[in-house]
């Protein structure tokens, strides 16, 4: 295993220049431990494709086309939001409140932890997680959630001579 503290973490944007658009890498680099870089690709790929494919078929205006891009812009604002979360974790501070009951709640609760499962998916905004009513119903459950055990004392090892 190799760790690194410095990867680079890098955010362009994604239309730098009238004609140029960014996709994967070259428009977002991020943590590489959640292993997202390769579904951004495909997916950033995809919202550019989607946002000009009708533009440049019917060859219209660089006005038309700029509005198009724009879409490509919108869209890849679902991709952003998540970098920023992601950049925070990439941090490795504890957790704060609102993230501990959100973890502790999706361990007893399947109303959050199907929202924790589809924003870790990437398949969910940022928004379907980080709400009032999910932060809310996180709290209220990870209030009532019984204490984790207390961590077990690891056990002697034999094979290290004293000190």
């Amino acid at each position: 295993m190799i760790g690194t503290a410095d990867h680079p973490i890098v955010r362009r944007d994604p239309l730098p220049r009238p004609g140029l658009a960014l996709i994967g890498d070259a428009a977002m680099v991020g943590d590489p431990v959640p292993a997202v870089g390769c579904g951004w690709a495909f997916r950033s790929a995809e919202w550019l494709a989607d946002a000009t494919a009708a533009a440049l078929r019917d060859g219209a205006s660089d006005a038309a086309l700029q509005r198009a891009l724009r879409g490509y812009r919108r869209a890849h604002r679902f991709a952003e939001r998540h970098d920023r979360l992601d950049r925070d974790e990439a941090r490795a501070q504890p957790p704060n409140p609102v993230q501990r009951a959100i973890r502790t709640a999706a361990v007893h609760d399947p109303w959050v932890a199907r929202r924790v499962y589809r924003f870790a998916m990437r398949a969910a905004p940022v928004t379907e997680l980080l709400n009032p009513a999910v932060v809310a119903r996180s709290a209220w459950v990870a209030r009532r959630a019984p204490a984790p055990p207390a961590p077990r004392p690891a056990p002697a090892r034999s094979d290290v001579a004293p000190g």
